[in-house]
């Protein structure tokens, strides 16, 4: 923003008709897409010529107060751009210079893009500093912010929340997914700085992925943002500009599903080892009965033949017998005891929302039945 002292007096004498400009405004003048103005806020006369007064369908000569605006039906938001501009000014007396790019619809119905640019000359007045003067140029620049608009109109059609932030984290691009997702405008969100918005991702992982990606690593991570109690999806990739972009979609509704599908399996898994659990119990509950009288029928026998004469090999095999008998019986017991203490401490670990995961479910639903009617009461145990 350049400024120098110009008083109230010299403004006046050097103003000057469209008409008479430098030669290099005269070209300037000539150019196909191009208009030069000259606009006195004293007296409301506004001096518009070149080529491009003739497709915005402005007379060359006309009476336009400052708040009516410059150019024809600005598809901009509710207040005039000019007079925000001025607003924005620093107070000091003399000019200051504008640069801004305003998007217009034409008398043809058809949308185009134009940069205006020029200087704003103030009155000396300390106590009341006001515009006195404008002049300046306008360009046609749809042939570049049209493919902007392309691009945009892209990232507004797909499901995803989409943002871009520059090399300082502040935001630069924000889609209506996005919007809707964070909760928060595009106006609340552009020049702001991301850490500033969402102080609770600092130190978490999340922050080391979106620094990874700024580095140049490009990932997928999924997070649960505790203060809105979601799950977020985020694809984040270095962008050509020096910033990250991050595609983003709430995946809450999926990690329920997922939660619940793992937890039934799990169930039912236990329910299966369970049963076959039981069923070898009680195989080997039947087993250790003759197993019991096997072991006692070998102490018995061993008692009698203890004093009897017998070969070396028979007394061997009774001392096995009795032997292998009371280790067969040993397992069998300790078999029993080992799953009945499994039985007892297998427990399914659910811990998840009951009304979330029936709300997902119902969501889930009416995606794949549009016009069913779905009434939903939850208690709130």
């Amino acid at each position: 923003m350049q400024n120098a002292k110009a008083p109230m007096n010299e403004e006046r004498q050097v103003l000057v008709d469209p008409h008479q400009l430098s030669e290099t405004i005269g070209y300037a003048i000539d150019l196909p897409g191009v208009g030069v103005f000259d606009w006195n806020l004293l007296t409301d006369e506004l001096a518009f010529n070149g080529d491009l007064r003739k497709e915005l369908q402005l007379p060359e000569r006309s009476k336009r107060r400052l708040i009516e605006g410059l150019l024809p039906e600005v598809l901009d938001s509710g207040a005039n751009w000019l007079v925000l501009i001025i607003a924005r000014v620093p107070s000091f007396d003399g000019l200051a210079s504008f640069d801004r790019c305003v998007k217009c619809q034409l008398p043809n119905g058809l949308k185009t893009w134009f940069r205006v640019r020029g200087n704003i000359a103030f009155t000396d007045d300390s106590v009341r500093r006001r515009p006195i003067h404008i002049r300046g140029m306008v360009d046609d620049v749809t042939g570049l912010y049209g493919k902007i608009d392309h691009y945009n109109a892209i990232f507004e059609s797909i499901g995803e929340g989409v943002v871009s932030f520059d090399s300082d984290w502040k935001y630069v691009y924000v889609n209506k997914n996005a919007e809707k997702l964070l909760g928060r405008s595009a106006d609340q969100l552009v020049g702001k700085v991301f850490w500033d918005v969402f102080p609770e991702v600092r130190h978490s992982p999340l922050e080391q992925v979106f620094r990874d990606a700024m580095a140049g690593t490009n990932t997928y991570f999924e997070h649960f943002y505790e203060p809105w109690d979601r799950w977020f999806g985020n694809y984040c990739s270095k962008s050509t500009t020096g910033g990250v972009t991050v595609v983003f979609q709430d995946v809450t509704d999926k990690k329920l599903s997922e939660q619940a599908r793992q937890t039934a399996e799990h169930k039912a898994l236990i329910e299966k080892t369970t049963i076959a659990a039981q069923t070898v119990a009680a195989v080997a509950h039947e087993l250790n009965q003759p197993l019991m009288v096997l072991e006692a029928n070998s102490s018995s026998l061993k008692h009698l033949l203890k004093d009897a004469d017998l070969p070396q090999e028979v007394q061997f095999i009774v001392l096995e017998n009795e032997k292998q008998t009371k280790r067969a019986g040993n397992i069998f017991r300790e078999l029993v005891v080992k799953i009945s203490n499994w039985r007892q401490n297998q427990k399914v670990d659910a811990r998840y929302s009951i009304h979330a995961l029936i709300e997902a479910c119902v969501r889930q639903t009416m995606t794949r039945f549009p016009e069913a009617q779905i009434s939903l009461v939850l208690g709130a145990e």
